[in-house]
C-alpha cells in the first residue's frame, strides 16, 4: 500500500541525469507529488536487499570511525582527563569534560584544529542549563 503522508527525507545525488529527468516532471513543481516516488522507491530499494547493503555498510563505516575516534582519544589524552564510554550503538561518544575547561572553551579548541564537536546540549531533547550538558560533549561520526 502506498501511504500518501509516508516522508522518508530527501534525495542527494550527484547523477544529473537522474536529476534532470526528475526535475521535469509536474508531480515534483507541484511540491505534492514526492510522497508517492519515495515510497515506491523505498520499497524497491528494500525488496531488492540495497537497503540492509546500505545499512552494513553505515554500521561498519560508523564502527570504525568511532573505533577512529577513540583510540586516537585514548592515545592522547595521557593525564586521562576526558571520561567516556565506548559507545555499543547510536551515533554519539559522549565526552564528560574535566572542571578547568567549558565545553564551549573546548569546542572553540577544536575547530582551531578542524574538528568538529557539539556541546551536549546541542545533542539531547533534554533542555537544561545544568552543570552536566554544559561539560558534555558529542562526537558525531559523520558517515
Amino acid at each position: 500500500p502506498r501511504e500518501s503522508g509516508l516522508r522518508f527525507g530527501w534525495i542527494h545525488t550527484a547523477n544529473t541525469d537522474f536529476m534532470e529527468i526528475l526535475t521535469n516532471k509536474g508531480f515534483v513543481w507541484s511540491g505534492g507529488g514526492l510522497n508517492h516516488y519515495t515510497v515506491c522507491l523505498m520499497k524497491y530499494i528494500i525488496e531488492n536487499g540495497d537497503l540492509d547493503k546500505h545499512l552494513t555498510f553505515t554500521r561498519e563505516t560508523l564502527t570504525s570511525r568511532a573505533n577512529a575516534l577513540i583510540s586516537t582519544l585514548r592515545t592522547n589524552d595521557k593525564e586521562n582527563i576526558l571520561h567516556f564510554h565506548e559507545p555499543k550503538g547510536g551515533y554519539f561518544l559522549w565526552i564528560k569534560l574535566p572542571d578547568f575547561i567549558t565545553g564551549k572553551e573546548f569546542v572553540e579548541l577544536c575547530e582551531h584544529f578542524s574538528v568538529k564537536v557539539q556541546l551536549g546540549s546541542v545533542s539531547t531533547a533534554i533542555k537544561s542549563e545544568s552543570k552536566t550538558f554544559r561539560k558534555l560533549l558529542s562526537v558525531v561520526f559523520r558517515v
